[in-house]
């Protein structure tokens, strides 16, 4: 049996090993655009990079919806649940921060009226705060572009981080690729072998 039949098994699990291992490369390597005559190579990560950050940044703007936020703030609900903290800060407005800037005021004003006071002004908050809230968010709305916030903050991202979090996502898929690859070449070589041992008792 001549030598090379026992290693047509190797070989045909090497080339899928290699090429595993060289489309791992590929995805981050080279990392700047390199020309190879007519070829322009560049890792699939930091050629895809910018494509894929407009994306994600569109994706957040969309998901980040300024009117959908203002319709939950400015909610009757919502309303209600910051009306008991305004009640405490009107009543101490009334009775310790009024009183102490102007002392005569405090000599007319009792519980009586602190409390008339204090539901007059929680009515009036309740019926402004949507108002006001719904003003906001929209001027916050027209001074922020929530894409390009998001964009920007991701392309800050040092290339180092991203090749370390990609590669940590990614370690075990790669190394399922690494065994299927040599299993399968490895099939391949030991029935190339098979027929090349067939082949040379036939002749």
């Amino acid at each position: 049996m001549p030598w090379w039949i026992y290693v047509e098994p190797l070989a045909g699990a090497l080339p899928g090993i290699m090429l595993v291992w060289l489309a791992r490369w590929l995805v981050f390597h080279p990392r700047r655009e390199r020309r190879i005559g007519p070829l322009r190579l560049q890792g699939f990560v930091w050629k895809r990079r910018s494509a894929v950050t407009k994306k994600i940044a569109a994706a957040a703007a969309e998901w980040f919806d300024m009117d959908a936020l203002a319709a939950k703030m400015t909610a009757p609900e919502s309303v209600e649940k910051i009306l008991p903290q305004a009640e405490v800060k009107i009543d101490e407005f009334l009775r310790v921060r009024l009183v102490k800037a102007m002392p005569v005021v405090g000599m007319f004003i009792g519980d009586k009226t602190i409390g008339q006071l204090k539901t007059l002004f929680l009515q009036e908050l309740k019926e402004l705060f949507p108002e006001i809230m719904q003003a906001y968010l929209s001027g916050l709305q027209q001074e922020f572009n929530i894409a390009l916030l998001v964009e920007q903050k991701l392309n800050q991202i040092p290339d180092e981080k991203i090749s370390s979090l990609f590669n940590t996502a990614t370690d075990r898929i790669w190394r399922y690729a690494f065994v299927a690859a040599a299993i399968i070449g490895l099939l391949a070589g030991l029935m190339q072998a098979v027929i090349s041992s067939i082949a040379l008792h036939a002749l």
